[in-house]
């Protein structure tokens, strides 16, 4: 089986739904993969049997199907977010944005299958009323990368990871975390990739901000920080039911206890046991002080979460799942 991923970009949407299948799908000998990032080759569409286009919009992109549809070949698209349904948080107010679903809708229909990362997109598909086969890909994760190092710490630190699209997620923590400083002196906040601006300038020796760095590079930034409590806040949209569970997977990696939202696949893994402390009617101050103040119970939530993600979510060991609904789309 001859793969060819059309991906989006070379950041982390490409990493986890591209790059790290298509290693293990190499090196596991289920597939022969090629990757190209913002375009595409047509003797590469040539050699594959299959293309999965990742996430793409436009004319170009239609014209790549109708091409591999003319040579027989099979086409996936890959979808990481709920497009259909966008929040009214400014990082997503983009000129034409409303087009977008029109687009993602006409374009799926061409496609032979969509995979997706999360059963809230899904069920966002289906009720686009969108006649496609149901290929379920989870966001499986290498826990290979992520070394739990025994750093300590002056302070006591409690983090977030991500990017700048989570404007509204952040918002959500800001009164919990301002009460977290002011009652707690030993307390430091850290953030990679983006942070709410009221909190480093009301608190500006209280607070760090790691700029966003490379995919490549994450694991270990994240493993040199070493949050004591990480933390995953999700503003309950329809678009947030859709986000994937990958923020719980690298905290649960490096044996950092969560306190999370009880939202979208978030309270997916946590009604499957994943151990957190799960946040309820905004009480983020709570769930984030009794975890400071209760170090074994820190300790035993990481050592366990980790224990949870390692044993579900390790892609070294489902990587056949990929290789599964791939022949089943070939052979269809």
């Amino acid at each position: 089986m001859k793969i060819y991923y059309v991906a989006a970009d070379k950041g982390a949407l490409s990493y986890w739904r591209c790059v790290l299948p298509s290693y293990y799908l190499n090196r596991k000998g289920l597939a022969e993969v090629a990757i190209d990032f913002s375009r595409f080759l047509k003797e590469y569409v040539d050699w594959a049997d299959l293309v999965v286009v990742q996430r793409a919009l436009g004319q170009s992109i239609k014209r790549l199907i109708e091409y591999c549809h003319m040579t027989k070949k099979k086409v996936v698209y890959d979808l990481d977010d709920n497009l259909f349904n966008m929040p009214d948080s400014p990082e997503y107010r983009i000129e034409g944005a409303e087009k977008i679903p029109i687009q993602c809708k006409e374009i799926m229909l061409m496609c032979d299958a969509v995979s997706v990362s999360t059963e809230g997109i899904y069920e966002a598909i289906v009720k686009e009323c969108i006649d496609v086969r149901k290929y379920i890909l989870l966001n499986y994760f290498d826990f290979t990368q992520w070394s739990r190092l025994n750093i300590q710490h002056d302070h006591f630190l409690v983090g977030w990871a991500g990017g700048h699209y989570h404007v509204q997620d952040l918002d959500m923590v800001v009164p919990g975390l301002k009460q977290i400083i002011n009652g707690n002196k030993h307390v430091t906040l850290v953030f990679i990739g983006a942070c709410p601006m009221s909190l480093i300038l009301d608190h500006p020796n209280r607070v760090f901000l790691q700029e966003f760095v490379p995919v490549e590079v994450f694991p270990k930034t994240m493993a040199a920080m070493r949050f004591d409590i990480g933390l995953a806040p999700l503003f309950p949209t329809e678009f947030a039911k859709s986000r994937s569970n990958i923020r719980l997977l690298q905290y649960s990696a490096l044996e950092i206890p969560s306190v999370c939202s009880y939202w979208g696949e978030y309270a997916r893994m946590i009604d499957n046991g994943f151990p957190c402390m799960a946040v309820n009617d905004d009480n983020w101050a709570d769930c984030i002080q009794e975890l400071i103040d209760n170090k074994e119970k820190r300790q035993c939530i990481g050592k366990e979460a980790y224990k949870f993600v390692t044993e579900r979510f390790d892609i070294n060991k489902n990587i056949q799942i990929w290789a599964n609904a791939y022949e089943e789309i070939l052979n269809s």
